[in-house]
């Protein structure tokens, strides 16, 4: 299936899981659309998504794609938990309810946000869930033709951008796939957040979401950005915890070798 582009806008999970490649911008048009009660039109409104248009580095990406994936399972689930009259914002434990100080955010400034691996990781754990619950506020509102939907949306929009930025320092400092492996690991812990006790996935979900293999190159080069890292900051991303206790006791990386042996996996993450 070709991807999304001005003369093709798919409207249904379905069709933008089948997509090989996606872009935020696009997703971040058609999200208030899908699923809708009736059919409606698709707006056309500026954000402050609109200066990644310039950015290639955010077009159908595959960081951008796993990050376009992983919300709309999130965003779909709620809106099936919601349709069942479940729980979306994880009850009492972990409260997740739209509030109208999630309307006031600020566009990013680089000093503002961390710029090391563990900070981000956790910065990302506070980031998404706000993201979810005004992405899902802006598309209810939207659906029944309500103005707020636009405030939301903008508000998203900047939420979205921090986390982009804060995705793209990450990517400069490491590889494609250490910034996936904590995506993956941040929405499975947004996921238990959102749905509380009840963190079931469907089959396709978890495929998006579970840990990824890492392989003798993959924890080669997370040894070697870990370690330089580890000189200015102690704070080791969560995902890589229990790797780096394994480093500690001794099970160090092998040393370069083969095209075949590269290519074992020593563990997921």
């Amino acid at each position: 299936m070709s991807n999304p582009s001005p003369f093709y806008e798919p409207r249904t999970l379905q069709e933008l899981l089948a997509a090989d490649r996606l872009s935020l911008v696009d997703l971040f048009r058609l999200y208030l659309t899908l699923n809708a009660p009736r059919p409606l039109p698709t707006p056309e409104v500026m954000t402050a998504l609109d200066e990644l248009k310039r950015d290639p580095f955010w077009q159908e990406t595959f960081i951008s794609t796993a990050l376009c994936k992983a919300m709309l399972f999130v965003l779909c689930a709620s809106s099936t938990r919601e349709d069942q009259h479940k729980t979306i914002a994880g009850g009492k434990a972990n409260p997740n309810r739209y509030r109208e100080s999630d309307l006031i955010q600020k566009l990013p400034e680089e000093s503002n946000l961390p710029r090391r691996s563990g900070p981000i990781c956790r910065r990302l754990l506070d980031e998404l869930p706000l993201l979810i619950r005004l992405m899902r506020k802006a598309q209810r509102a939207y659906w029944k033709s309500n103005p707020l939907w636009k405030v939301c949306h903008q508000a998203a929009a900047i939420v979205l951008l921090r986390i982009v930025r804060m995705c793209k320092t990450l990517r400069r400092q490491s590889s494609a796939w250490f910034v996936r492996v904590c995506l993956r690991w941040v929405f499975r812990m947004v996921w238990g957040t959102l749905f509380g006790g009840d963190n079931r996935r469907s089959p396709e979900a978890e495929e998006q979401l579970k840990p990824l293999p890492m392989t003798v190159s993959h924890e080669r080069a997370a040894f070697d950005f870990l370690m330089r890292e580890g000189r200015e900051s102690a704070e080791a991303p969560p995902p890589f915890e229990p790797v780096l206790a394994r480093w500690l006791a001794g099970d160090l990386p092998p040393a370069p070798q083969g095209r075949e042996e590269e290519q074992v996996v020593r563990g997921y993450v």
